[in-house]
C-alpha cells in the first residue's frame, strides 16, 4: 500500500545544566512532542483524510562536547566563542507514554523504548559575527528499539536503524538563518510476529528557517520531503515542524546587562 502523510509537529524543549566541560555545558534536554497528523492511502482517496492531534513519547537526550572550544565560564568567554570545528556525543532515550491506540498500525506513541546514540558535527566557515555566520553540520547516528508487544495483536520487532543528517546554514540577518537539509536512514528491518519486512533506504530533503526572537527565545520552521518514495510500498512522506526554544543562563542576562549599560 502506498501511504501518504503529512505531518505538523510542536516540541518544547527544557535543558537541565549538567557541571563539565563544552561551550554549552554538559546536560539534559527534555522533550515532549505534540502532533497533528493528517493520515490517507491511495485506497482512501475518495475520502477526506484522518485528522488526529496526539501526544508522543517524551524524549531525554544528554549531550557532552568531546572536541571544540571550551567552556563559557564568563562573559568574555561568552563574547569570544566560537564554535570553530566541534564534535558531541548525544544519548537519547524515549519514554513510551505517549497516546497508543493498540488497534491502529501508525500512532504518535510507540508503546516501547527506543533511543540513538548520535554524534553532532558543527564545522564553522568563515567568521563568526552575527548575520554572516555560515556552517556545514552532519549527524551520524544509530537508532535502537525495543519490541512492541501489542502491535495490533501482534509483537513488532525492529533491527537498528541508521541516520546521516547534513545541514547548511547561513545567516540571512543578525537574528534570522536559514538552512538547506538532507537526511538519509537505512536499516531498521521490522518483523511482525517473526515475519520479516523490507529494509529502509528513505532520502529527504527540506528547508529549515530560524528567528531569534530574543537572547533566551527562538523559533524554527522547517518542511521535508522524501525522494526515494517512487515504488509502490515506498514512504512518502511531507513533514512540516515548527520548533519554539526557550532557554535562561546567568552569562546571557549578565552580557544583556552590559549591553544596556
Amino acid at each position: 500500500m502506498e501511504t501518504a502523510a503529512r505531518r505538523s509537529k510542536r516540541a518544547t524543549p527544557r535543558r537541565i545544566d549538567g557541571p563539565g566541560r563544552s561551550p554549552s555545558r554538559p546536560g539534559i534536554d527534555v522533550v515532549a512532542p505534540l502532533a497533528a497528523s493528517a493520515l490517507a492511502s491511495a485506497a482512501d482517496a475518495p475520502r477526506r483524510p484522518n485528522i488526529v492531534i496526539m501526544l508522543g513519547d517524551p524524549t531525554f537526550e544528554f549531550n557532552v562536547n568531546v572536541v571544540g572550544p571550551g567552556a563559557q565560564n564568563n562573559l568574555v568567554d561568552a563574547l569570544r566563542y566560537e564554535p570553530g570545528f566541534s564534535l558531541d556525543l548525544i544519548v537519547d532515550l524515549a519514554v513510551p507514554i505517549g497516546e497508543y491506540d493498540s488497534d491502529q498500525p501508525l500512532n504518535v506513541g510507540q508503546n516501547r523504548w527506543y533511543g540513538r546514540v548520535g554524534v553532532p558535527i558543527v564545522w564553522q566557515l568563515g567568521p563568526w559575527v552575527p548575520g554572516r555566520r555560515t556552517t556545514v553540520e552532519f549527524l551520524p547516528a544509530v537508532w535502537l528499539f525495543g519490541d512492541n508487544d501489542d502491535y495490533v495483536g501482534q509483537t513488532l520487532e525492529t533491527d537498528p536503524m541508521y541516520q546521516l543528517d547534513a545541514h547548511l546554514t547561513r545567516d540571512l540577518t543578525e537574528r534570522l538563518w536559514g538552512g538547506l537539509d538532507g537526511t538519509w536512514y537505512t536499516g531498521g528491518t521490522s518483523s511482525i510476529d517473526g515475519v520479516e519486512g523490507e529494509k529502509l533506504d528513505n532520502l529527504a530533503f527540506g528547508l529549515t528557517l530560524g528567528y531569534q526572537i530574543n537572547d533566551n527565545l527562538g523559533l524554527t520552521f522547517g518542511y521535508k520531503s522524501t525522494v526515494s518514495d517512487s515504488g509502490p510500498t515506498d514512504l512518502r512522506m511531507d513533514g512540516f515542524m515548527v520548533t519554539l526554544v526557550s532557554g535562561w543562563h546567568p552569562l546571557v542576562e549578565g552580557a544583556r546587562r552590559l549591553q544596556s549599560e
